[in-house]
């Protein structure tokens, strides 16, 4: 997610990052100002050595011994029994916390409570106690060295940092909040959403991939036509070209530009899954017409072939056709890398389709996306018909009515919506494949019947030719 997507986010959902700013900070405020402010102040005690007293030297191990009892005696109820009487009336009832701690010689007194003069009167009170009940005759002599000091400032709650900490514990709870808004909404963005919304096609699902295991380093074709396929992509797909086919003969569609909002929603793998799938009930030609990043002919098994980009700099005047393991798929690669994209689409790609458009194979063009690609108006103007894949892992749906709009200004017309990377657990709720009945086969131990492979019936339409002119460089 980069910074333009966060701020379409957050301008989507202010209100939500605005109501979880303010809880915040409320929380903050409130936490500052509705707990008792509490008041600390202390008093120094020192022992001394009594030279005259001293006779044999063991003032140093008496003043070891009398610390540890003196921190105890400071904090016994008993010692505050009898200090009550030294401190006015009105502190007599106010809890004052008292504690001491010693340390070589020193002994500091402190004392909290909710209200500063009770602090002072008690800990002085306390300090002047401890000393005069102290042994008059002892080698040891205690001392008031500082008098506790009437402290006006609180230690607790420390507003300032308390207040400034919800500030920017708010700010970061708003961005997640609007980000877990937009995952929340995208979630419930189902094909009953997309139409009432927009007034569009949902044309199928596609499942998210595996993150570990074999499908990451498989091509589609191979995932859908290879040894042990995936069912599920092979279901998907099986349904997006029932849905796709349906379209293109409502609207009469005999090529269609396959396009995304942003990089990364997967539409050269929807562009190969589809194509790869639509060849085993016509001819089809699939065109990777993503300069900037092609990706469609490696996930149709083809690699280091000639293509647009080779026509624009060799001057080719026939398409150069590449042959897939399936009889009726041809692919038009992106050819050699090309300094200007968008020249090479615009000078070989309406060539292309021109001569594609007169047979009988249907044509589906892998497109880049819409935003940070010149030519994708001009690929859009030139099929007419659009399909829009969608990721459900990213920030797409937020984006949907923006690609609509890019879509209508460049002339062309939405023929349907592709959602990628459906979480499988949602994917498989909702599919019903052969691979049930295998599985139930399996386990009881029935052999399953193989079945017979018809031959497709290629669809011709009058007056053109069954298949279109091309020349192979090898």
């Amino acid at each position: 997610m980069d910074l333009r997507e966060l701020r379409v986010i957050l301008g989507r959902y202010i209100f939500v990052a605005a109501a979880a700013f303010y809880l915040c900070v409320i929380g903050g405020i409130l936490a500052a100002v509705l707990p008792d402010r509490m008041y600390s102040t202390s008093a120094t005690v020192v022992m001394e050595i009594n030279n005259d007293l001293d006779t044999g030297g063991g003032a140093v191990q008496q003043a070891a011994f009398l610390l540890p009892s003196i921190e105890e005696k400071a904090a016994s109820r008993s010692l505050k029994d009898r200090v009550s009487a030294d401190v006015a009336e009105e502190f007599r009832t106010t809890r004052v916390d008292i504690a001491a701690t010693g340390q070589s010689s020193v002994i500091r007194i402190r004392g909290e409570s909710t209200s500063p003069f009770a602090a002072e009167a008690w800990v002085n009170a306390v300090a002047d106690r401890i000393v005069e009940e102290h042994p008059r005759d002892s080698a040891v002599v205690l001392g008031v060295l500082d008098r506790a000091p009437l402290k006006r400032r609180p230690i607790s709650p420390d507003t300032e940092p308390i207040i400034i900490s919800s500030i920017v514990v708010g700010l970061i709870v708003g961005v997640f909040s609007a980000l877990a808004a937009d995952r929340l909404k995208r979630a419930f963005d189902t094909s009953q959403t997309i139409r009432e919304r927009l007034d569009t096609t949902l044309l199928g699902e596609v499942p998210a991939m595996r993150r570990f295991g074999r499908e990451r380093r498989r091509p589609v074709h191979s995932l859908l036509n290879g040894p042990n396929p995936s069912t599920d992509l092979v279901a998907a797909f099986d349904n997006i070209r029932t849905n796709v086919e349906f379209r293109m003969t409502q609207v009469g569609a005999e090529k269609v530009a396959i396009v995304s909002l942003t990089s990364g929603a997967g539409k050269s793998t929807v562009t190969a899954g589809l194509a790869s799938s639509m060849a085993n009930v016509c001819q089809v030609v699939a065109i990777e017409a993503d300069l900037r990043r092609p990706k469609l002919s490696e996930q149709l098994g083809i690699r280091l072939a000639f293509g647009l980009g080779d026509m624009a700099a060799f001057g080719y005047k026939d398409l150069v056709l590449q042959a897939t393991d399936q009889p009726n798929l041809k692919v038009l690669p992106a050819g050699i890398p090309a300094a200007r994209p968008a020249d090479v689409i615009t000078s070989t790609l309406p060539f292309a389709i021109e001569t594609l458009t007169d047979s009988s194979w249907r044509v589906f063009i892998d497109t880049p996306p819409l935003l940070g690609a010149s030519e994708s108006a001009f690929i859009v103007t030139e099929a007419k018909w659009v399909i829009l894949v969608l990721s459900s892992t990213g920030n797409d749906f937020a984006g949907l009515t923006e690609a609509i709009q890019l879509v209508n200004e460049a002339g062309g017309q939405l023929l349907g919506v592709i959602v990628n990377r459906v979480p499988r657990r949602r994917f498989r709720r909702h599919s019903y494949n052969i691979a049930t009945d295998r599985s139930r086969q399996a386990t009881s131990g029935a052999k399953a019947p193989v079945i017979p492979r018809l031959p497709v019936q290629r669809r011709e339409t009058a007056g053109s030719s069954p298949a279109p002119p091309y020349s192979d460089p090898y």
